[in-house]
């Protein structure tokens, strides 16, 4: 039980050390959701992949698996 309180109050003081600094340092903000807007660009450099998935077609991985299932 204490091992669980110590990762507890860990992951609670990394999260309220992110949070301080994000609120107090607006500036590092940009480098803080970097990896947001670098997923979000995925689906424009990659739309054949995510198209395929977001109107229902089977892209040609997943029909090549239910054909060795089959």
């Amino acid at each position: 039980m204490v091992v669980f309180n110590l990762i507890v109050l860990a992951i609670t003081l990394l999260m309220g050390g992110f949070l301080l600094v994000w609120i107090c340092f607006p500036r590092l903000r940009p480098w803080f959701e970097a990896p947001k807007y670098r997923i979000l660009t995925w689906e424009q450099r990659y739309p054949e992949a995510v198209r395929s998935a977001v109107e229902g077609k089977r892209s040609t991985r997943s029909t090549r698996g239910s054909e060795t299932s089959a």
